[in-house]
């Protein structure tokens, strides 16, 4: 999920990722993203290992 809150200094949100050990792609991807304006849109992908397909063996 995500939890926004507004900068009423500067008129933007910021976008915090609620998201625990997971590992984002790219690696080191931020957990908050500051100054969004209004309607804008960002997408960042998320992985973990565990959602891995599992292997297949000839």
């Amino acid at each position: 999920s995500v939890k926004y809150s507004f900068n009423d200094d500067n008129y933007t949100f910021t976008a915090t990722l609620d998201v625990k050990g997971e590992e984002c792609e790219p690696p080191r991807c931020e957990k908050e993203h500051r100054g969004l304006s209004a309607c804008q849109t960002k997408n960042i992908s998320m992985s973990h290992r565990s959602c891995e397909p599992p292997f297949e063996y000839p």
